[in-house]
């Protein structure tokens, strides 16, 4: 492809994304949403460096389930926001699955 590209007379910016990005586009997306999810699951780095930061700053959903579960003792709270989590986890999984089919 890229030897027809420059014979056709692509630069090498044409080439790049007209035929490189194409490419790599589920590669791309199944990298994006995976980084996306684990990113809503951290917990351990953000905690032991900031613990939810100052006022809040860099509390991630997990951090804020912790608290609610284990410092404020509201289960119920806690958990609709792990299902919350759930949720927004599976319906990712679930479009990135469905990207990958294409």
């Amino acid at each position: 492809m890229y030897e027809s590209a420059a014979i056709d007379g692509a630069t090498m910016t044409k080439r790049f994304f007209y035929i490189t990005i194409p490419q790599l586009r589920p590669i791309l997306i199944s990298i994006a949403m995976l980084d996306f999810i684990w990113t809503l699951q951290s917990f351990n780095v953000i905690w032991m460096l900031t613990g939810g930061g100052p006022v809040n700053s860099t509390e991630m959903l997990s951090i804020y389930i912790y608290k609610q579960a284990f410092q404020k003792v509201d289960y119920s709270m806690a958990g609709a926001t792990a299902t919350v989590l759930l949720v927004v986890s599976v319906v990712i999984a679930v479009f990135m699955f469905g990207s990958k089919r294409k």
